[in-house]
């Protein structure tokens, strides 16, 4: 979504403005406020530089960082199902 609101801004004023929209919307979710301004900051970090950064939870464990998206709802989650299956049984054809 960062990415997204970067392409679509024309200066950094309009970007600060999308960022602070992204910061209450994702607050709202109940993301930490802690990760969400460690990620804005990182993707500001990159595009200002325009060098990648290395992250800092980087480590060489094997073991995958799962994370659990949240849902509006059941009925969402059952339309978002039939819509995939759609477009399984398209791609097929």
């Amino acid at each position: 979504m960062l990415d997204h609101a970067f392409q679509l801004s024309s200066n950094w004023a309009y970007f600060s403005e999308e960022c602070d929209c992204l910061k209450l919307l994702f607050s709202r979710l109940k993301y930490p406020d802690k990760l969400i301004n460690s990620t804005i900051t990182r993707f500001i970090t990159i595009k200002a530089t325009e060098q990648p950064v290395p992250s800092p939870t980087e480590n060489n464990s094997p073991e995958p960082i799962r994370v659990v998206l949240p849902f509006k709802d059941q009925a969402s989650a059952d339309i978002l199902r039939m819509q995939l299956s759609k477009t399984t049984k398209l791609s097929e054809t």
